[in-house]
Parts: structure tokens; sequence; C-alpha cells
């Protein structure tokens, strides 16, 4: 209080006596409170500032809250104090004696007033809309109103003294031409934005503005008549956190391109002070000391668009302008916005904005600090960060001048500590000059020192450098450190040095600079670009020290600006005064220390043209000079490789200073194809050209990649042809990728007028250009071309393409990160793919693709050729010999073998197979003798294999056989794979043939799989006929058919059948009839079901769509399903299954419901019902034969229909099995299903347990062999997948072992149950059977009566009388 009344004592006259005021909690509101002698406190601010304003007057406020219910304006007055009562404890918010609270729309205003003062007041959520000079939309004629606080226009001396404006509803405090003395003190500005709503604009701490147009102007012509100058604002001691200078999200964030005169805008312009000098605004200064720009509480401080901290702006003809911004703290100010726009500044910006004749000129913003401590600076930048692109510490923006030279601006930094930052370009500094004529030259840095530190800040992940600089001359004086202490890279990180475009960097004279620890792509400590340059001064020292790049230019990198030579002609490293050598520079030492990079560790250049002193001074240039550059006299006066020349490793030093490409030429011994061939969409590897640098060392080249052609043609030029892939638009491998039409190229007229080059051109060297002819070949087999509607086309894989259902088909594999040029298409294992027989263009490559049988191609997935060549293509699928569609059928020369080796038909070459030449002979012996022998073996004694014992047992060994045997192709284990094929393939009759070698029936045979099968057919088939032959032979001699041609055999069956006799064999035929059934019903199912299944080969177009579908025959592809000759190996197939498989298991599913049916006809009490179940008709629907074959496959099971239905279903399970064995599409699929049929069955078994008492112990060993047998599929199936375990290859062959052991055990148990069975027992047997038949048949019972009241031997031995009858009546014939 005493300072502020020492202020105002400074600004009355002293002959003038103050009008005193006061308002209190507990005033009242009358007269006597505005009398001017303050002895009556008034109650309101409302009844103060209504009554008692006018010139001279102090209003004493306080302490407490008050409500400020209107928006005062005090405009024309004189002296006005608003002074708070009440100590400030604290500078942070809400803590002084007197609060102002606003309500919504309320604020103070100052007009054209003197001498205005506000102290030790805290001014709460206040915001009036007040006019301003912002235009908001391009072709508004009105500035728009925003909301402030606290309004100032055209006041002159204006006193801010320990003031805090908090939570305004708009900017805190807004000063529009404010002149004469201005001073801000020990005030804080928090939380000041627009709190309605995103729709409004406004906000910050402080706007400044020296307007060109008055606020809320109505014409034109009130503007730029005001001239401000000599204004003198202190900004002390104050603090701006939390503000925010906000956009409307309706609003263009960029306006007017470029603001000038009335076309202006400045929301969203610094987040803590906005300044901006526009119009006439001569001879200012405005100057912020000791302040503080946000702080570290973990939150964004101060936010804008544009300049969060502070806002600088010069535009229009404002000159001889200083602002002095010093001992200042910017932490964690945030610019919002998006990289696109150029917002920047978090820290600091500033902007010097030219436009037309008007321009600002000897404008100067100082940024400064007393220098730099050992720990924090004065001046210091923290932790600010831009979501846009420029600046996160300092931002300055600079439109060049378009009519004269140098405009005087200039911007310095002197004594400031950068310290982490976030900002796309310049994370410290980013000075950015759009030059008309001339670049901006008024930079400077003196004694700055910029700090990344890892531990602190880990949010920085990718900055195009620490300084930015464009179109900018830039000196650097005294101590200037550029450090990045992170002892680690954390991941992503890029943090270069200094990036120049189009820049001057000058080291001045006595500087000291250092880069140390930096990482970039390109140019770890300094990247120039353009005409960037360095220059030199007398005592000048700088260090590059472990600095990375992870390309080129480990310290230094330079890229030039296309044309001859650098644009100053001028090395990019040079001296002040150009007439000396670097041998003859004064005292300047430039150091590389422990740089890193892969091509120039110290220096990389795109050349080193004007760098070869020889040149300058007319002498040649010879190869030594030219590996001498920047490393050997003169320059190693200058420039100095500690790490290089003191190695104690030998260390090359050839790789401290690289140029980049400066030559080219064809390798030696090399061919260049005319034209090149290419496929649209694959790259291609042009090996053609050697690349050299000016030290005449092979370098690596970027070349971009653009494709030139000649058009002439109207139909065909009026889109463009022919690209470059967006992928591969640049190479350093002379590799490209063309997209095009191959089809232009079908037209030969056409490819003359075309004649397409591709053109490689050095990015880094433009003179360096390469031109190759090429032509367009169609795409590879698998590949489409892609997209169809486009003449820009490149081929992708067709199994990937959006409307193709071949994506698990036809897998492709496209490597254009090597140098392979890897483009091929897989085919998936198991698959056959054919061609059509003509392709008419490019786009009808059509195609047609199925399941190959197993074991027909090969196991794995192969790479589709490169061409269109079924022969080629066939060679890769098929195996074993094979080739055609499916790869059905043997190569020419070839034959299917008659015998049958792991389980596929073998392709085999009959001339030169030794055993085919005796082919007939072979099959004979290995088959058809031991199927003799067998054939009489089982009609002489008449061998039972159904009864039951063996049920389980022939359906495993059956299943074996041809599952499991064939599944191994171990060398270790043949020998077991020899000896089960013999044994188990016994009971399919199969023998010897199965592990004898493939062999041919004849030398010249030319058999196929469906010859084959007919063959196969054979031994399945005449076994049957021959017992039907006998049975029905025996039946007419019962029945005295004595026809004449049957005497002979008659009388040779009479010595059979007296040979049967002495053995007591008195058994029917039907027990032969019934085992080779049996034996050869998985044989003929098997091979028919071959025939019949079917594959349907699918046929796509070349983009995979499905134009139609053939149906072939599946083992042999060459054959259309149901034409030509298929159809009669299909007829006999069908007949097969009829007459061998069908009807048996029909009759055997339907005998047990005879009696069913018949039993419950009986018991209808209806007469008629009765007569018809007693007639001849029931009979012959279950004559004696039914009855008799059934009991021979039925009499094992319980009485019961569902028991004595399993024989049925025994047949059912062997089909299922082997359906799944042809059908699967390949073993490993065949074996793990029927593996799991198995289990499913042994579960219904052991729940059904079938047999009945008699044969009760088989309900517990059959389930085991059929337990064994799923065991044996499932470790079949895995055990070639783990060949390294020979126990996984042998335990199929172990469980095979269990039947094997029981059928020994039933065998042994039949010979001694026969040798114990004598001629009384038969006799005794025999007159007890005949008995039981008398009374059956007077009572007219069926057999399962029978059955029920029987044992299993009397039902034998009544089987047996009706042998005993037939040899009483063989024997009287004979006679």
């Amino acid at each position: 209080m005493i300072k502020v009344w020492a202020l105002l004592l400074a600004v009355l006259p002293v002959h003038v006596l103050a009008i005193i005021i006061k308002i209190a909690e507990n005033g009242t509101d009358s007269s006597d409170c505005y009398n001017g002698k303050g002895i009556v406190s008034c109650g309101t601010l409302k009844y103060a500032f209504e009554h008692g304003v006018d010139n001279e007057t102090i209003f004493e406020i306080g302490p407490g809250v008050f409500t400020l219910e209107v928006s005062p304006l005090f405009n024309n007055m004189n002296k006005i104090s608003l002074i708070g009562s009440g100590q400030y404890t604290s500078n942070h918010l809400s803590t002084r004696g007197t609060q102002i609270y606003c309500p919504p729309g309320k604020g103070l205003a100052f007009e054209n007033s003197t001498s205005i003062t506000l102290s030790s007041l805290t001014i709460h959520n206040c915001g009036a809309m007040r006019p301003s000079t912002s235009i908001l939309h391009e072709g508004d004629k009105k500035p728009t109103a925003l909301p402030t606080a606290i309004y100032f226009y055209q006041c002159i001396n204006v006193i801010l003294s320990n003031i805090t404006i908090q939570y305004s509803n708009g900017s805190g405090c807004t000063m529009f031409d404010v002149t004469g003395d201005i001073l801000i003190e020990q005030s804080l500005f928090y939380s000041n934005h627009n709190y309605s709503s995103s729709s409004f604009n406004g906000g910050g701490g402080l706007v400044i503005e020296f307007t060109y147009c008055p606020p809320g102007y109505s014409h034109l012509n009130e503007c730029g008549k005001n001239e401000i100058k000599n204004v003198n604002l202190m900004i002390t001691r104050s603090q701006f956190n939390e503000n925010t200078a906000t956009l409307a999200q309706k609003t263009n964030i960029s306006v007017f391109a470029l603001p000038h005169h009335e076309r202006h805008v400045a929301i969203a312009r610094g987040g803590g002070v906005s300044i901006f000098f526009k119009g006439k605004a001569h001879n200012n200064t405005i100057t912020i000391d000791g302040s503080n720009l946000g702080y570290l509480k973990g939150i964004f401080a101060n936010q804008a668009i544009w300049g969060a901290g502070i806002f600088v702006e010069f535009q229009d003809s404002s000159a001889n302008n200083i602002v002095n911004i010093k001992n200042c703290q910017f932490v964690n100010n945030h610019v919002v916005g998006i990289a696109s726009n150029g917002t920047g500044g978090a820290g600091i910006r500033v902007g010097y904005l030219t436009y037309t004749a008007t321009e600002p000129t000897n404008n100067i913003v100082l940024v400064s600090g007393d220098g730099l401590g050992d720990t924090t600076a004065s001046c210091h930048f923290l932790g600010n960060n831009v979501e846009g692109k420029y600046g996160g510490g300092i931002s300055v923006f600079s439109v060049g001048s378009e009519y004269n030279g140098d405009t005087g601006d200039r911007f310095e930094v002197d004594g400031c500590e950068f310290g982490n930052q976030v900002a796309q370009y310049g994370y410290a500094i980013s000075i950015v000059s759009l030059p008309r004529k001339n670049t901006f030259k008024g930079a400077m840095f003196r004694n700055l020192r910029s700090v990344y530190e890892c531990h602190k800040y880990s949010y920085l992940y990718y900055t195009r450098s620490t300084i930015y600089l464009q179109s900018v001359d830039v000196e650097f004086k005294e101590n200037v450190d550029l450090l990045n202490n992170c002892n680690f890279i954390p991941k992503n990180l890029i943090l270069p040095g200094l990036y120049a475009v189009n820049s001057g960097v000058h080291f001045m004279q006595n500087s000291r600079t250092t880069f140390s620890g930096y990482l970039a792509i390109q140019g770890g400590a300094i990247a120039l670009y353009g005409n960037s340059y360095i220059e030199l001064w007398p005592n000048t020292s700088i260090v590059f020290e472990n600095n990375t790049a992870l390309q080129q230019g480990g310290a230094v990198y330079a890229k030039f600006a296309p044309g001859p030579a650098p644009y100053s002609k001028l090395c990019f490293i040079r001296y002040c005064d150009l007439t000396k050598p670097p041998n003859l520079w004064e005292n300047v030492n430039i150091t590389f220390k422990h740089n890193k990079a892969q091509n120039g560790t110290a220096i990389y250049a795109t050349n080193f043209d004007n760098c070869y002193w020889g040149k300058a001074y007319g002498m040649p240039i010879t190869s030594e000079t030219r590996k001498g550059v920047f490393q050997a006299s003169p320059w190693d006066a200058v420039l100095h490789y500690p790490t290089c020349q003191n190695s104690t490793s030998h260390e090359s030093c050839s790789n401290e200073v690289v140029s980049g490409p400066s030559f080219i030429q064809t390798r030696t011994n090399v061919n260049i194809p005319n034209p090149v061939q290419l496929i649209p969409g694959r790259r291609k590897l042009l090996p053609y050209y050697n690349v050299t640098n000016d030290k005449g060392y092979s370098v690596e080249a970027v070349f971009s990649i653009a494709v030139e052609y000649s058009c002439n043609i109207s139909t065909i030029c009026n889109q463009e042809i022919f690209a470059v892939s967006q992928s591969n638009l640049y190479t350093s491998q002379f590799a490209v990728t063309i997209r095009g039409d191959p089809e232009i190229f079908l037209d030969e007229n056409v490819k003359r007028n075309l004649k397409p080059k591709i053109v490689f051109q050095s990015i880094n060297n433009p003179y360096l250009i390469v031109y190759i002819n090429f032509t367009l070949l169609c795409c590879l087999p698998g590949f489409v071309l892609h997209p169809s509607d486009s003449r820009l086309k490149e081929c992708k894989c067709i199994g990937n393409s959006t409307s193709s259902s071949l994506s698990s088909k036809i897998q492709c594999n496209i490597d254009n990160d090597n140098d392979a040029d890897t483009m091929t298409a897989t085919l998936s294992e198991g698959l056959y793919l054919k061609y059509f027989e003509e392709f008419t263009s490019c786009k009808h490559r059509n195609f047609y693709l199925g399941q190959c049988p197993d074991g027909f191609c090969v196991n794995k997935p192969i790479n589709l050729p490169t061409t269109y060549n079924q022969t080629e293509l066939d060679a890769l699928i098929c195996d074993n010999n094979r080739a055609g569609i499916l790869c059905g059928k043997c190569k020419d020369g070839y034959s299917v073998a008659i015998n049958l080796v792991s389980g596929v038909p073998q392709c085999v070459d009959c001339k030169n197979s030794q055993i085919s030449h005796l082919g007939w002979l072979v099959w004979i012996v290995s088959e058809w003798i031991p199927l003799a022998v067998i054939l009489l073996i089982i009609l002489a004694f008449d061998i039972d294999l159904v009864g039951g014992h063996l049920n389980a047992f022939l359906v495993f060994a059956q299943i074996y056989s041809f599952s499991v045997v064939n599944s191994s192709s171990n060398n270790t284990l043949m020998d077991f794979n020899r000896a089960f094929k013999v044994f188990y393939g016994f009971w399919n009759l199969e023998f010897i043939g199965s592990v004898l070698p493939s062999y041919c029936l004849v030398g010249s045979s030319n058999l196929q799989t469906m010859d084959t099968i007919l063959l196969q057919y054979c031994v399945g088939v005449i076994p049957v006929l021959v017992v039907l032959m006998v049975i029905g032979v025996s039946k007419c001699n019962q029945r005295v058919c004595l026809c004449s041609c049957y005497r002979r055999l008659l009388l040779r069956i009479h010595y059979y059948i007296t040979c049967r006799n002495k053995f007591r064999i008195f058994k029917e035929y039907t027990h032969a009839l019934a085992s080779f059934l049996i034996l050869a019903f998985a044989r003929l199912f098997t091979y028919a079901t071959y025939s019949l299944r079917k594959e349907r080969l699918t046929g796509y177009d070349s983009s995979g769509h499905i134009l139609k579908y053939v149906d072939v025959v599946y083992y042999q592809g060459d054959l259309e399903y149901g034409h030509g000759r298929h159809i009669w190996y299909l007829l006999l197939s069908i007949l097969v299954l009829i007459l061998f498989v069908v009807i048996p298991t029909i009759l055997l599913l339907c005998y047990p419901l005879m009696a069913n049916i018949e039993g419950c006809l009986r018991k209808v009490p209806i007469n008629l019902v009765r007569r018809f179940s007693d007639s001849c008709f029931l009979q012959r629907l279950q004559p004696f034969w039914l009855t008799y074959y059934g009991d021979l496959f039925q009499s094992c099971y319980k009485p019961k229909l569902i028991y004595r239905m399993f024989a049925a279903f025994l047949l059912f399970f062997r089909m299922a099995l082997l359906i799944a064995y042809v059908v699967a599409e390949n073993r490993i699929q065949a074996n793990f299903i029927q593996g799991i049929m198995c289990l499913v069955f042994v579960f219904i078994f052991v729940l059904v347990q079938p047999y009945n008492k008699h044969y009760g112990w088989l309900n517990r060993t059959d389930p085991a062999i059929y337990a064994s047998l799923a065991g044996a599929l499932f470790f079949a199936t895995y055990g070639e997948q783990f060949q390294q375990s020979q126990y996984m290859l042998i335990l199929p062959f172990l469980f095979a072992v269990i039947p094997i052991i029981f059928f020994v055990g039933i065998l042994a148990w039949k010979m001694i149950n026969l040798s114990r069975n004598g001629n009384e027992q038969r006799q005794t047997c025999l007159l007890r059977c005949l008995s039981k038949i008398k009374r059956l048949k007077s009572v007219g019972t069926k057999r399962d009566v029978e059955l029920e009241t029987s044992s299993e031997s009397d039902l034998v031995l009544s089987r047996n009388i009706t042998s005993y009858q037939a040899v009483s009546k063989n024997s009287k014939i004979m006679t």
C-alpha cells in the first residue's frame, strides 16, 4: 500500500486533493458514501460506480468479496484508482484481501482515460464483450467483439500492481493503443480463457495491441490514422499460468495467409501474453522482466495455437520497436494445433510479416538472461510442447522483404538455456523465413546452451533438430553449447543438432561452439540443405563429438540444391575472407571426435566440386587432389580427426570424409538387354551400372525413378499408360517396379510408337541420369492384372483377390526388399492345376483347379513355374511317374502296376522292369495259385469264418491292410511292413504280390487305373462265383436234376462227398460262400468306390472368378465322369456293388425283420390275416436258404431284433471305414477319421454287448481288437511326423500283434475241440436234432424260437441234418 500511494502522489498534482470513496462489506449505499470525504463506506460497487465516478477519484475497496453487478465504463476520466485492502500473502490465486466477483457478462472498461491505477485486487470470473480488431471470417466487414475481464482503449499511463486476474471468461486484460508509461508488476494472470462454449473465441492472459484500425470500426476510412510511439511498457515479476487463447471450432485456423492492415486476427495467439505492433507503431519499448510463464505442475501451463507463452508480431509499417524479454522462465507451455498449419512457439513466438509496400523495419526482439549459471539460467525454457511444427522453445517466423535489402529486423538470444522441449522442427529454436528477395539476416545466438536430459522427459520421440533454420543467416557468438546428455538412445528418439535449409551459419570471431551426443538419420550435428553453408571467422573453435548419423554424415551433412554446382559456387565450409585457402585461415580449429555414420563419420556432402583449392588457383584436379579434400593439405590445417589419426586399432580414415555419387558407368562384362522385360508390379533389379563419388570410391546412390514415353496414338493416349509404383519411387540398387498394361505391347505398331524408357536420376546429383528401354510381359502364373478398370495395372496374387475363393489354395510370395526379386505363386499341397488350352491375351489365362488323390501329387506345396507350360507344371505337381489331369494317368512309356504297393496304383516303366517281362506268370503264381489253394481248403473243409469268433479279427485285418500297413514308408521297418502285409493282406485276398516290386502284366503294357481295377474285380468275384457254382451243382444233385451235362461232374462230386464223409464233414457249402463274401467284401467295395468317386474341377478366369465346373474320375482324371469309356467302368462298378455289397448287407438287415413281421401277423385276431400269415407267400418271402444264410451270420448274437441286426451293422461299419479311406484327401486325414469311428464303435459295442451267452466272452475281446485298430490308426497318422523316434513308428505294428495273438488262440481252441468230438457224440446230437426239427415243423415256429430254447451245440447239429440227408441221397443216386 505504501508503494501504491507513492505512485499515486507521483501522478497527482500537489495542489489538488483526490476524492476518496470507500466500499466495504458492511457499508451503506447512501449519498454520504460518495461525498469525497471517505468517512462513510458504500455497500456495493454498483452504487459507488454509478454515483461517485469523477476525475481524480480513489476507490478504496475492501477487504472482502464484492460483486460487480454492472460493467462500468470509465470514459474520458483522469486519475482513476481502484485500490484493494488486505495483505497479499502468496503468489497464487484467490489470496488477496479484496476480491471482485463478476456475474456472467460483466467486467471493467477504461477508454480515453489517463493515469489509471489498479492495485491489490483479485478480479474473478469477469468477462464482458468488448470491441476488438479481429476479423474471424473472410469477407466480414466488421471485427468481432470478444470477451475480456479488464479493457483499456487509448488510455495513458496505466498501472496494474499486485493484481490477480483469474478465471476470466475470455482474456484477462486487453490493452488497445495504450500509451505513455505502463507498469504491470507483481501480478498474476491465471486460468483466463473462454468458459462459455467451444463455439466462442477469445482467452489469454494479457493482450497488448498497437492497432491499425480502431476496435469495432465501421468503415475502413477510420483505419491507418493513428500513430503510436514512445510507449514504455514494463511487465515485471509477474506470473502467467494456465491461460488459454482459444479458437472456436468453426473458425478457420488461418483466416488470412498474410495478415496486414485491416485483415487482422488476434485470437488464439499468446496464451500468456500477446503483443501486436501494427499500423504506425514506432519507437515503442516493451520489457518483460523476471516473470514466469508456466510452472512445473505436470500440466500444460499456458496454451495457444501460436505462442503459448508469449506472442510477438510486427506488421504493416511498425518500426524501431523493441521487445526485451529477460530473466524469464518458460515451463510446460503448450501449442495446440496440427502440423500442417505451421503453428509453433510453445515458449515464444515472434513474427515479422511484410506485405507489399509496407514492411516492418528495425524491430528487435531480445531474449536474454543475466548469464548461464552452474545450475539454472535466469532465462530458461523447459518442457514446452508443440503439437504443430516449429519451435518447442522459440519460434521465429519472417516474411522477407520484397523491395529492400535487409529490413533491419533482428532477433537475438543471449544467455539462455534450453532443456527438453517437443517440436518437429527445432525443439529448442526454429527460425523460418519465407524470402522474397532477401533472407532474414538478423538472427544471433550468444552464450546459448541447449541440453537434452533423458531421465527428465521421455515424450520427445522425433524432432528434426535442436535448432532449425530456413532461409536465415544466424550468427553464433561467444559460447554456444548444443548437448545431448542422454547416455542411451531411447526407442525412436531422433535428436539432430542444427538443421539448416538455404541458410548461412556464421561462427563469429572468438566463438566457441560444441555439438555433442546428437543423433540423426543424416547429419548428426549439422545438416546443410540447399544453399546452406558454414562460415568461419578468426579465432573460431568448433568441436563435434559423439554425434551419430544412421546413414550419412556423423557430424556434418551437406546436400546441395539442383544445378551444375552449389548456388554460391563456393565451398559449403568457407572463411570470411573468401580469397584465403584453409591453411591461411586465422586460428580456426574444427575437431571431429568419436562421430559415427555409415558413410562419412565426420563429413558427408553430395559433392566436393567447389572445395578443391587447386581448382581455385587454376591447377588441374587430380585423383590425389580429390582423395585429399577436407583431409590433406591445405585442409589439414583446419580440420582435425584425432580419433582416426591416433587410433591404435589401425582404423582407416577413408570413411571420415565421403561424398555422394558423382559418376556413373556401365559395369564390365555386362550386356544390357534392349528392351528390358518387366512384369507389372514386380520389382526388377537392373544391376548394370556402378556409381562412384568424387574421391573415386564406389558408393551407394539413391535414384528417383520415372517413366518417359512418346504417345501419338489417340486411342491409347487418353490416360496415363505407365507409372512407377508408389512404393518404389526411389532406389539405391537400380531396382524398379512399373505399373502398366502389357496388352498394349501385343500391338507391334503401338509398341514401336511408345518407346517407353525408365529414367533413373540421382537425388544427390541430378546430372546423373540413366535411360533404359523396357517392355511389359504378362503376369506370372498365380497372378492377375489389377485393377481391371485401369491402365496402370500390376500383378496381384490371385489368391488375395477380394472376389476370389482361392486364398487357401494359392498363396504368393512377393519379396521386394532384397536382391532376390521374389514373385512366385505357391500351389497348396495336394492340389492340381491345369491351364486352359488357348490363351488369347494376358487377361485370359484361365485354369482348372482340383484335388489330387493321395499319392498322385507331390506331398508338399509347389511353386508354379514362370511359364504357362502344362508339361512343365505336371512335372512339378505329379509324383510317382504320373501326368495328366489330377496326375491320374501314367507318363508315356509307363503303365499302372497290376499289384498295389502302399495302397496307391503305381506307375512302372514296363520296358525297363525285369519282373514285368514275366508279369502274367508272376501274377498267376503270386495271386491266383494262392487263391485257388484257399478256395479248395474252404470248400473241402467248409470253413466257417463268419460264425462269430473272427468277426472283429476280420474287420481289423481288412482295414489294417488298407490303411495302416500302407502308411509306413520308413526303411528301418520294411521287414515288419512286409510281414504284416502278407498276413493281413490274406484276409483281403491279397497275397504275395503285395510285397513284390510293382510290375506290369506284360513288358509293353499300357494299363491305366480303371483297367487295373477291372482285373482286381476278378480276384474278388471269381471265388464267389466258383462257390455259387458248386452250391448250384450240389442242389441239382439233391433234387435229382440228372441232366446229361452234369453226369460226369456228379460222378466226380461223389468221390468228393465220400471224402467229406470219411472226415465226418456234414456241413453245407454255404459256409464257403459266406466266407468268400466277407473276404472279398472290402476289396470289391474299395475298388468299386475308386471307380465311382468323382472330382469336380473348378474353372477360374485369370481374375479368380469361377467360370465353370467339369467332373472327372477322381483316380483317373483324364476320364470325364459319366462320359465315354467311364460309362462302362461305372456300370460294372455299380453291378459289383449291388451283387456283392448291397444285396448281402440288405439280406442281413432284413432277415431278423421277417420273423417279427410273421409273429405280429399271427397275433392279429382276424382269420383272414392269420390265413395270410400261414400261406405260402410268407414261406416264399423267407425261404430256407435265407434262413440258413442269416443264421450263419447272426446265430452268435442275442435273439432280439436289434442284436440280430448287428451282423449288418458290421458290414456298414466296414463300409464307413473304407469310405473314409477312399474319400479322405490324404492318409493322415483318413486314418484320423477311421480312428474316431473305431472309438465310437467301441463305445457302442461295449454299451450294446450283442453276443449271446455262448459267445459272451467275445463281448470283452472284440472291443479290445477294435480299440487296437483305433490305436494303430492314430499312431500311423502321426508316426511319420516323428520319424526321429523309432518308437513312434513301431507302435502301429505293436497294436497289430494283439489280433494275431487272438487269432492263434482261436485256432488252437478250434483244433482242441475238433479232436474231442467222436462218433457217439455226433450220433447222439443227430438224434436230438431230428426229434427237435420234427417238433418244430409240426408247431410251425421259426428259427428264432429255436434259438431261445436250445443250446449252441444243438443249433450246430440241427444244421447238419440237411447235410446228412444229402449224403444219403447222393449215395443212393450213385448206386
